[in-house]
């Protein structure tokens, strides 16, 4: 089932099925706070569930790897659109998935804002449900002539999640 996405630079999608299994460490070695923009947005999509009252989310080193795929997969798309969510049920094992997406020039925090501000990408950063996650981003665009990121946030959901 797919939660319904915002068009344009800012997307967000979710689905269910496939079983669970629990990946990767709550923070990666070596990783630290605002050396990224991945690793910006990953920090204030925290800060954002817990101002909800929502537990934050675990890094997850199979969400990385997927959002990262997808991320790349639209370098160059004119348009951001969310392939199907299936492979990540099945390539993380988890009952539920969403993606929230981004190609912006603006600074993470402006990007996370203009994620609150849309009810599908809200839904997503404060969903209980979701326990996991990760974001990746990639350079689209010229870098001299106008940098873009292009971000996937791919959220993950097991079954033992509350």
């Amino acid at each position: 089932m797919l939660v319904p996405a915002a068009v344009g630079l800012f997307v967000g999608c979710g689905l269910t099925g496939g079983p669970p299994e629990r990946t990767g460490p709550s923070t990666p070695p070596g990783r630290t706070a605002s050396v990224t923009p991945a690793a910006d947005l990953e920090r204030l999509v925290n800060v954002a569930r817990e101002d909800a009252g929502v537990e934050v989310l675990e890094h997850d080193d199979c969400a990385a790897r997927v959002a990262a795929e997808r991320a790349q997969a639209l370098v160059g798309a004119q348009e951001l659109t969310h392939g199907d969510l299936d492979d990540v049920l099945d390539e993380c094992g988890v009952a539920r998935a969403g993606e929230n997406l981004a190609r912006s020039e603006r600074p993470p925090q402006e990007v996370v804002d203009a994620w609150l501000a849309s009810p599908g990408h809200a839904s997503n950063v404060r969903d209980q449900g979701f326990d996991r996650g990760a974001v990746a981003c990639v350079q689209d665009g010229e870098a001299e002539k106008r940098p873009q990121m292009l971000c996937s946030h791919v959220f993950l959901e097991s079954d033992d999640a509350d």
